[in-house]
């Protein structure tokens, strides 16, 4: 097994901060590819708002004023991606796009929640 470097303090946090740019990146290229059918374009919309605010609010949490804040903006993060989530499960379900094609997003949404709650439970463990 290979070993990794420590990586430096914050870098996990920008690390994250460029997977949440990437996954608003790949929102918008699946909205483009949407099939073109009454109600994609509220679909759209919808996916397109929160796949792309979940990482402007983690990148303001980023820079939060206190630690009060920096939970505050992670969970509207988290909260974003989770919306990104349905709206992404309701466009396989509406045959916007094949489910098989819309897998990788669903996965990658599910491991963001997942990623912004510990992160926002470890802030919260350590403001105790």
């Amino acid at each position: 097994m290979q070993r990794t470097k420590p990586q430096k303090l914050g870098q996990h946090g920008q690390n994250l901060e460029h997977r949440l740019a990437a996954y608003g990146g790949e929102v918008i290229i699946t909205i483009n590819e949407f099939a073109e059918k009454k109600g994609s374009r509220h679909v759209s919309d919808q996916l397109l708002r929160s796949g792309s605010g979940a990482g402007a609010h983690y990148a303001e949490a980023r820079s939060s004023q206190s630690r009060r804040d920096f939970i505050h903006k992670v969970s509207l993060a988290a909260k974003e991606v989770r919306e990104s989530l349905h709206w992404i499960r309701v466009a396989a379900h509406a045959g916007l796009r094949p489910h098989d094609e819309l897998r990788p997003s669903i996965r990658e949404a599910e491991e963001l929640v997942a990623i912004l709650f510990a992160c926002m439970n470890t802030a919260r463990k350590n403001s105790s």
